[in-house]
């Protein structure tokens, strides 16, 4: 058996395996032998990014052969990007539609006046993006992922950033720019000790605004 220990440690450092995860946690667990009797504890993890904290406490398992194993694992932080994985939902767009209704005319000056109407329609079929974004941060930290760009996308993947809303079947109004607005759906943190994962979805929503000629 090979014991490495720190000069009059009675912590024999035995193995320590490192994991570099998607979304940037590193994570290490390491393995010491202590006399059985002793009660020194390590309170850091050597590894390839220098000194880390443990987190939670060490696991001690008691031996037969006059030895106790003492366990523990650490976490920090190796990439400080985002990662990214885009999926698909089927999605609504919504038409808002301006009409002029109930022609009012001033008999003094012979103007005429119309009440304005809004209404709504909805158009399905189409698939929207979605985004689950992982990222890490220090203990602490309120920052989140920032939303990437989202599309709207017709029923064989084709992006759409125009939309025609219908009138009947021999008319419909002008295209018109389909408005995204995207909205934070859900937000997830996982504690590690000093440093935190926090898991974020993004989506949206789509809007095109038509109006009726101006009488």
């Amino acid at each position: 058996m090979t014991l490495y220990s720190a000069n009059g440690s009675q912590l024999f450092l035995q193995s320590v395996n490192e994991q570099r995860n998607l979304g940037g946690l590193f994570s290490a667990t390491a393995e010491w032998l202590r006399p059985v009797g002793s009660t020194e504890l390590p309170d850091s993890i050597p590894t390839s990014l220098g000194e880390i904290e443990i987190f939670p406490e060490p696991v001690i398992f008691v031996g037969t052969d006059g030895f106790e194993r003492v366990t523990a694992t650490g976490y920090d932080i190796w990439d400080q990007s985002t990662h990214q994985v885009i999926n698909y939902t089927p999605g609504v767009i919504t038409a808002s539609i301006r009409s002029f209704v109930n022609p009012q005319t001033n008999p003094q000056t012979g103007q005429t006046f119309y009440d304005t109407v809004t209404t709504t329609k909805t158009f399905e079929g189409y698939i929207f993006e979605v985004a689950h974004l992982k990222k890490m941060r220090a203990k602490g930290s309120q920052a989140l992922p920032a939303a990437p760009i989202l599309r709207v996308r017709d029923s064989v993947g084709a992006e759409i950033t125009q939309f025609t809303v219908p009138i009947n079947a021999l008319s419909s109004y002008p295209s018109a720019p389909v408005q995204k607005t995207i909205r934070l759906t859900n937000i997830n943190v996982n504690n590690y000790g000093s440093v935190e994962e926090v898991e974020v979805i993004y989506s949206i929503t789509a809007l095109v605004s038509v109006s009726d000629a101006t009488p």
